[in-house]
């Protein structure tokens, strides 16, 4: 009976979910919520609500498929698919009331799902449709007692194995009565058995009740699981770990002072770290470590973060509650949400939901109202709506918990002085509060110094002299040279060591590129005065000691070092690309067949490419590895440190470069071709779509830079992409990028549903790629109306699809920057005007409507939902289609067909830009009309 089991329990879940959102939606359905700024805006629109009934509808089919292949008995079967078809039933009258009020217009005349229902069905109707879905759920209790038994094996759904869990402890305590209905069941004869059902009903409602009470508590556990994981993952960026994974661990002979409680180990020279810790005024609940470049800051801050001994001193300070932590390390190489104040709070805000998921209701109320509702996704998060989630959360877990936020680097913090000072203001006013702490690090900047100078702090370059002594003594030592040199030379050895602390000034990297080289030496054969003249001619000064690096870097190499260069200042990227970047054959990616490239190929090219950039660069480019599972994805490639990347980008090193610069490699182009041969040897039968995402998007991030740059579309490298992701699709088997979710795994079903060469177009025209479409338009003669959805359609509703999901070169993700970065509106009205010169029609029918009709009733939905912002653009578009006959004769159609009038054309733009611009469109519509 195992797998029969399975598939009843399977089919119940499904049932359950659906009857309990149905029941929840006309029982206490809320629409509203208020917003951050305290207006009042709708959560859910109809059509999530409806395409998630719909969802729902499809889990309760593919269950009642499942049942019916897995053996039950016929009656059992037919028992519970009668359920099942009795609940469907159900679900499309739903569905038939939620088209109607869709056709109804705004919905800000209601209060509630209820009301709206009430309105068209009225209150004896509404409860008929919650009595009948209550006996359609005892019902399912029923027949799932029957075909369940003690003996049942573990599911593979976390949701069924509750079910049966919490089934066996209903039969443990109904078990004499439950087997003797399965008894009596087996003798009688088919036909008799629902009579036999209906009997033992009567005689032991409180065990179908106990049923179905335990199917729905246990369908609300799972959704509150799955709430959870929504809420983490929608403030979850997949960059957010990699800054503190890659800062370098502190060497076991540094930093131990910080933490040492011993009052003869700390120094006048700094605030007692330890002492602010265990303050329980908290007083002062700020702590500001500041410091040179390339002092330590970071690696002091992951120690602190790290160490067992900061945790033991925050639990005395926080006793008897919990202390809670939660970091940001900010880091200017690297994505935009890991430079930014979105990226600090949903980071912090991560950190302490993960450990507090209680929280989530009270810090995204509206959130979990639209997740509740069957949003698959919500709308990104603004720092506004973050800013009061980080506050509620806070001011919540006072009288709970205690936190302690430590950030590193906000000095790296890519913005303007307000953003900074508005970062700053809001870590001094959360220090305020007596449940938190605050430990902080950023070069001595004005704008801290003035922010901080009166709260507990260090200068890490005044407090590491011993540290960088004990360093260079234990990494020289190291070289059984250097120790046979020591018993000759002690005093030499000695005075030399002494030098390089007293010339370090406190900074560790110096440090670091300093014992480097001198191991160098020693692997040289070097004597202790050859060594002695290396450190002599090493420049003190760290961005001098760069410039010796540049010029010494053997000049056969120098050419491709500076393209090696090029290529990391445009991103953190693969190593694996990086082996594509200097191909023998440049046409590589056209020239290559679709072919696997096998884990020897790949180690090989990694082990190589290692090689080359560590020979070509001389360390100032480094890989580095951060596991992730595959092999494409663990090595990867950048700056040894921030300071290198700033003196690169010095214009007295970009005059330098540009010398040995001859303009045949183009790094943008460079990258194409990389990624190109990269997607011809994805292994899809070991890894899923998301390695051919990565390069899909990091492929139109490049080839948009080449239009922009250059002015030259990309036109071969675009049509091969096509061609290869066609085939390689085709070959594929897994489930994961099935024929609904050829380019992309999104949730959004017109995606999904457009034919594979619509969805290319799409991501084309998220990417921008105007000189792309304009040539294969006016060159290439491509019919608009053979690309299947209007091209114009795609360009008027971009936002709406997976097109803000662009390339994150350091994971195997996509991650959150902007195609179009900076762009005011999710819309191009460059791109747009293009269409319309070469033919677009605003009136084609797509999809029931015409692509103006789309056009407003997206905007009317947007500025419903959350408002409308930069009306200026909005306004060119409108009157662009408006010139291209968008309107027509009839200026006050309705958006929807429905006789109601409640919601056209006329209405949406008065919302939108008022009646004195309605009546420069009609007059526009008139001259058109009569041209």
């Amino acid at each position: 009976m195992a797998l029969e089991a399975v598939a009843a329990v399977g089919l119940a879940g499904s049932v359950i979910t659906l009857i309990d959102f149905a029941v929840k939606l006309i029982s206490k359905g809320r629409q509203y919520h208020k917003s951050v700024d305290g207006s009042l805006k709708e959560v859910v629109d109809i059509k999530v609500v409806s395409d998630n009934l719909g969802r729902l509808s499809q889990d309760v089919i593919g269950s009642a498929q499942s049942l019916s292949l897995s053996g039950a008995p016929l009656h059992e079967n037919e028992a519970l698919q009668a359920v099942a078809k009795n609940c469907l039933e159900i679900t499309s009258e739903f569905c038939a009331v939620l088209a109607k009020l869709e056709h109804q217009g705004p919905l800000s005349r209601w209060r509630s799902f209820r009301q709206a229902f009430k309105h068209l069905l009225g209150k004896k109707e509404i409860e008929r449709m919650l009595q009948r879905l209550r006996l359609v759920r005892e019902d399912l209790a029923i027949h799932l007692l029957v075909v369940m038994k003690q003996d049942l094996l573990g599911m593979h759904k976390q949701l069924e194995k509750n079910i049966v869990k919490h089934l066996n402890a209903i039969f443990d305590s109904k078990e004499n009565r439950t087997a003797a209905l399965s008894k009596t069941l087996v003798k009688v004869a088919e036909d008799e058995k629902s009579t036999v059902t209906r009997k033992w009903h009567m005689k032991n409602p409180n065990v179908v009740l106990g049923v179905s009470e335990a199917l729905s508590n246990l369908a609300l556990q799972d959704g509150k699981k799955c709430l959870t994981e929504f809420m983490q993952n929608s403030l979850f960026f997949p960059q957010l770990p990699e800054r503190h994974a890659r800062i370098a661990e502190a060497h076991t002979a540094t930093f131990r002072w910080i933490l040492d409680e011993d009052e003869s180990c700390q120094s006048a020279e700094y605030s007692n770290y330890v002492q602010w810790l265990l303050d329980s005024s908290n007083v002062n609940g700020l702590y500001w470590v500041t410091g040179k470049p390339g002092s330590g800051k970071s690696t002091l801050m992951r120690y602190l973060y790290n160490d067992r001994r900061t945790k033991s001193y925050l639990d005395r300070w926080s006793h008897p509650q919990e202390v809670i932590f939660s970091s940001c390390f900010f880091w200017n190489s690297g994505d935009v949400l890991q430079k930014s104040l979105a990226g600090l709070l949903r980071s912090l805000l991560y950190e302490l939901l993960t450990q507090r998921p209680e929280e989530i209701p009270l810090a995204m109320p509206w959130r979990c109202q639209m997740f509740e509702f069957g949003a698959a996704q919500t709308a990104p998060w603004t720092v506004s709506e973050l800013l009061k989630a980080l506050e509620c959360v806070i001011d919540s877990m006072a009288n709970r918990s205690k936190i302690c936020f430590f950030v590193d680097g906000l000095d790296e913090f890519e913005g303007d002085e307000a953003a900074l000072t508005e970062i700053i203001d809001l870590f001094c006013k959360i220090a305020e509060k007596e449940h938190v702490k605050v430990c902080l690090s950023s070069r001595p900047w004005l704008v801290f110094e003035d922010a901080f100078q009166s709260r507990p702090s260090l200068r890490l370059q005044d407090l590491t002299r011993n540290d960088i002594r004990n360093y260079v003594q234990i990494e020289v030592s190291h070289s059984n040279k250097f120790r046979k040199l020591q018993k000759k030379n002690f005093e030499q050895c000695a005075n030399l060591i002494n030098e390089i602390v007293d010339k370090a000034a406190g900074v560790f990297l110096w440090v670091h590129l300093v014992v480097r080289s001198l191991l160098q030496g020693l692997r040289n054969e070097d004597r202790i005065r050859d060594l002695q003249r290396r450190l002599d001619m090493i420049p003190a000064d760290l961005t001098k000691y760069f410039e010796q690096m540049m010029t010494t870097l053997e000049p056969f190499y120098l050419k491709e070092a500076i393209e090696l260069f090029d290529v990391a200042l445009t991103n953190d990227h693969f190593l694996l690309t990086y082996s594509y970047i200097h191909e023998d054959d440049s046409a590589l990616a056209s020239t290559a067949t679709i072919e696997t490239t096998s884990e020897e190929e790949i180690e090989e090219r990694l082990e190589t490419t290692t090689r080359r950039i560590n020979s070509r660069c001389k360390g100032l480019l480094e890989v580095y590895h951060i596991n992730y599972g595959t092999t494409y994805f663990n090595s990867h490639v950048g700056f040894l440190h921030r300071t290198v990347k700033e003196f690169l980008l010095m214009k007295s090193t970009t005059k330098f470069m540009e010398l040995y610069r001859d303009g045949s490699f183009d790094v943008n182009l460079a990258l194409c071709r990389a990624f190109i041969a990269m997607m011809k040897g994805f292994d899809y039968t070991r890894y899923d779509h998301k390695t051919f995402e990565w390069a899909l998007l990091g492929l139109f991030k490049y080839a948009r830079d080449i239009e922009m740059q250059k002015g030259e579309a990309l036109v071969t490298i675009l049509d091969e992409l096509y061609e290869v992701a066609a085939e390689l699709y085709q070959r594929s088997h897994q489930p994961a990028v099935k024929h609904e979710q050829r380019w992309f795994p999104t949730s959004d079903a017109t995606f999904r549903q457009s034919s594979y060469k619509s969805q290319f177009w799409m991501l084309i025209m998220a990417a921008n790629l105007q000189l792309y479409v304009k040539t294969k338009l006016r060159e290439h003669k491509v019919d608009l109306k053979s690309l299947g959805r209007p091209l114009l359609d795609c360009a008027l509703r971009i936002g709406a699809y997976p097109y803000e999901r662009v390339y994150n070169p350091t994971r195997a993700e996509s991650g959150y920057l902007p195609i179009r970065p900076h762009h005011k509106t999710w819309m191009s009205t460059d791109l747009i005007d293009l269409l319309l010169v070469e033919g677009a029609d605003p009136n084609e029918v797509w999809d029931g409507r015409t692509v103006w009709s789309h056009f407003l009733y997206k905007l009317h939905l947007l500025n419903r939902r959350r408002g409308l912002k930069d009306h200026e653009s909005l306004w060119s578009i409108v009157r662009s289609l408006v010139r291209y006959g968008a309107l027509g004769p009839f200026l006050h159609k309705a958006v929807q067909d429905d006789g109601s009038g409640n919601l056209n054309e006329t209405e949406i733009l008065v919302s939108l830009f008022g009646y004195e611009k309605l009546r420069e469109l009609e007059s526009l519509t008139t001259s058109t009309l009569s041209e």
